[in-house]
């Protein structure tokens, strides 16, 4: 009888030992991140995933080192996992809305900004990058509307500086005068 609770005993310990594993490899990860270490951080972070296939925090990083490679594709499929994983996952949805910009599919780009909006609407950076994937499919008008949105959220939440940097970076670069 004792042995067999032994047994039971092990169990719960090997499994918080993977999960503290993953938790340091993840730092590490975002450590190697913040160094702009990306190909690094795709190594530590292909770890993670191998270990734990189910971690979306893993893909999700990994997908932001990708970006950063400009392996946009990568990236894209990196976070089509996360978003299997966890569709309400706002992160991934923003990100791979940012990585079909840069890949020209705007119809994703605007749709996974918008749902990225969906999840968090008091965030900025879903409406941003909502802008500018409808500015470059040619709809002007609702690119300025997404613009003056965030610039709103930026106002409301105090951010006066942010609100009007926007409002400057999107006429510099679009030529859109925001409200």
């Amino acid at each position: 009888m004792r042995l067999l609770s032994l047994t039971l005993l092990a169990v719960p310990c090997a499994a918080a030992f993977a999960a503290s594993n993953t938790n340091e490899l993840i730092d590490r990860g975002n450590d190697l991140l913040h160094k702009h270490q990306y190909a690094e951080a795709v190594k530590v972070l292909s770890k993670v995933i191998a270990q734990d296939p189910k971690n979306a925090t893993a893909f999700d990083d990994r997908a932001c080192a990708y970006v950063q490679l400009k392996q946009y594709r990568k990236a894209i499929e990196d976070e089509n996992k996360s978003i299997t994983i966890n569709d309400g996952n706002y992160l991934a949805h923003l990100n791979r809305g940012a990585a079909y910009l840069e890949v020209t599919d705007f119809k994703n780009a605007i749709a996974d900004s918008r749902r990225a909006h969906e999840l968090k609407p008091s965030e900025p950076s879903a409406l941003i990058n909502l802008g500018k994937a409808l500015y470059k499919s040619g709809d002007h008008k609702a690119a300025r509307s997404a613009f003056s949105d965030a610039k709103k959220i930026y106002a409301d939440s105090g951010l006066s500086k942010e609100a009007k940097e926007l409002g400057t970076e999107t006429e510099k670069e679009f030529g859109l005068k925001l409200d």
